[in-house]
């Protein structure tokens, strides 16, 4: 049995390998949880059970992106979840969610912050590692939101010197890792998987190691303590000329719930309740602008001085 515990903003996971097979899988978490690996010693907030399943060969998987998924919704599904119901270490009967995903499924309890993830062969190509580390993402996703946080696809920036942290939000492409490139000097807390967390009177955006770029290279010791206030909220635009314009709080929210926040499509309706709800106080607490700018560092001052 292998064990990978780490934390994200203040939230402590550990995921257990079931079996000799899965054992093999968790070579690769170690590089890509590299600042985030935590001593055993602290009370996990959240377990997730890994099983690969070296036994038995579907004929199909799963699509290529995460979806909801019921037993009774395809012969591939009632056959997988038949597998599951004769795991015997399997406690989770009365699961909220079931999520699959190319190679694999996620079992998860929204009222525990217990998850189970299967990971099975197919005759269709396997992506065993992809598999894994994607329905980790998702697992750590539905485990923020029980915990008052949100993990939003956007750059968070962390000024140096107390001037405050900074969320740039927006689809792929829209510039996110190039903020992160032309922020020399700062903390980049993550390019594209922020955690926001509701602190009471205030906001903060917390490192994950979940990033489009870099993720080869190693992340500095204790990188999981980064966080900072949240100043701003900037949704970006590409444009020929740099500028920054005010929000109203009702686009705003409507943009950061719909656009922006990761794996809202595969949560149930009461994380869904609890997310809304974050996403609405993070508005209320924090000034949200659009900012048009162009690959040039020069939009920070525009940035910090509105």
């Amino acid at each position: 049995m292998k064990e990978a515990w780490f934390s994200i903003a203040g939230v402590n996971f550990d995921f257990i390998s079931h079996g000799a097979a899965a054992e093999y899988l968790f070579d690769e978490l170690p590089g890509l949880l590299s600042g985030f690996l935590i001593s055993k010693k602290k009370t996990p907030d959240a377990v997730c059970l890994v099983h690969f399943d070296h036994e038995l060969t579907y004929l199909q998987r799963f699509d290529s992106e995460p979806h909801l998924i019921r037993r009774e919704d395809s012969n591939i599904n009632e056959a997988i979840f038949a597998r599951i119901d004769k795991i015997t270490f399997s406690s989770l009967k009365n699961y909220s969610e079931a999520i699959g995903f190319l190679n694999g499924c996620l079992i998860f309890d929204d009222r525990t912050n217990r998850g189970l993830i299967y990971i099975f062969c197919s005759d269709e190509a396997n992506h065993f590692v992809g598999t894994l580390l994607k329905l980790l993402f998702v697992f750590t996703c539905l485990v923020m939101v029980n915990r008052g946080r949100l993990m939003v696809h956007g750059a968070g920036i962390k000024k140096r010197k107390g001037r405050g942290g900074y969320l740039f939000l927006g689809t792929s492409g829209t510039g996110k890792s190039t903020v992160a490139a032309l922020s020399s000097g700062d903390i980049v807390l993550s390019d594209d998987a922020t955690v926001i967390e509701d602190a009471g009177d205030a906001c903060h955006i917390h490192a994950t190691p979940f990033r489009q770029v870099g993720g080869d290279q190693p992340s500095p010791k204790r990188l999981y303590l980064q966080q900072e206030k949240l100043d701003k909220l900037l949704f970006l635009h590409q444009s020929a000329m740099t500028s920054i314009q005010s929000r109203e709080q009702r686009n705003a929210f409507t943009e950061l719930l719909k656009e922006h926040l990761h794996c809202f499509e595969v949560m149930g309706e009461p994380l869904k309740r609890q997310a809304f709800y974050l996403c609405r106080d993070v508005c209320e607490m924090t000034a949200a602008y659009d900012l048009f700018f162009r690959k040039d560092p020069g939009f920070w001052e525009l940035v910090v001085a509105k």
